[in-house]
């Protein structure tokens, strides 16, 4: 019994805490995924940033594509799949860790699934560090009062 409340106090903290630093874990649809990369059609070695990458569905069709794959995760389990899912791609490597600290400056596409209240901060982030002509893919959520590039439904892409 003890064994099932440890296990379940860091299931706990893994998923429930993190909402208040970032979004709860949702994953992104890959068919919506596919359909970005497409669209975008990114030369091959551009660097693709994953904000929050979850269990890194969009870090691995990314890699897929050629592509250098950087993802930032704060739960440790999703951090887990993640690394095994990239271990195909050594060019591609997911972090533990917070993402607000993260260097984007390489960056040719950035990719976020977050909540409506850390759309604000996360623009100011990403204004500060993108160089000029890089994308950024928010799915489901825009930023307020930025003019969207286009929509790849549900993925707002901005060009910064």
């Amino acid at each position: 019994m003890i064994l099932f409340w440890i296990i379940f106090i860091i299931l706990f903290l893994s998923f429930g805490v993190i909402v208040f630093i970032g979004a709860p874990y949702v994953p992104s649809r890959i068919a919506d995924d596919i359909k970005l990369f497409d669209e975008l059609n990114l030369k091959k070695g551009s660097v693709v940033v994953d904000l929050g990458s979850g269990d890194g569905k969009v870090l691995v069709e990314a890699s897929k594509r050629g592509l250098v794959a950087v993802g930032y995760e704060l739960n440790p389990f999703l951090y887990l799949v993640s690394r095994f899912r990239l271990r195909k791609y050594p060019k591609s490597k997911v972090y533990l860790g917070n993402y607000w600290s993260a260097d984007l400056s390489r960056a040719n596409l950035v990719f976020v699934f977050s909540a409506a209240p850390f759309m604000e901060r996360i623009y100011s982030l990403l204004k500060n560090q993108l160089k000029k002509g890089s994308y950024v893919a928010s799915y489901a959520f825009s930023f307020e009062g930025v003019k969207i590039h286009k929509k790849i439904e549900p993925i707002n892409l901005y060009r910064f």
